[in-house]
Order: C-alpha cells, then structure tokens, then sequence
C-alpha cells in the first residue's frame, strides 16, 4: 500500500447535509484538503490527533529515558 496524501477533511457529507461524524458502514460523501485524485478502490484512513498535556509520571519517566 502506499500513501499518496496526508491531510485534513475539508467536508463531511450524508445525505446532501453537512455532518461531523458518519456511522461505520454508512454510505457519505468525503472531500479532501489539497487532494483531488481519488480513485475508484482507493483506501481512505482517517484519525484524530489530540495533544494533551503529559502527566508528572510521564515528564518524570521522559526525562530518565530522554
């Protein structure tokens, strides 16, 4: 397999409507930031990227091993 483009969601489609979320196996329409060469069969994975602040363990554990 191999990735031709990372990015964001520009829109989420169901039913003609805006949406922000879609269940697992319902049909909806994906547009892509910055990629317009989607191709019958292709893979699309999606993911959440969160940031949050590191625990004192963490910074602790972080800085031993760093």
């Amino acid at each position: 397999m191999q990735v031709v483009h990372e990015g964001r969601a520009a829109s989420l489609k169901r039913l003609k409507q805006v949406v922000d979320t879609v269940g697992k196996g319902t049909e909806c329409g994906l547009l892509l930031d910055g990629w317009h060469g989607c191709q019958a069969g292709d893979i699309v994975k999606c993911f959440t990227v969160e940031n949050r602040p590191a625990r004192s363990h963490e910074v602790v554990q972080q800085a031993a091993t760093g």
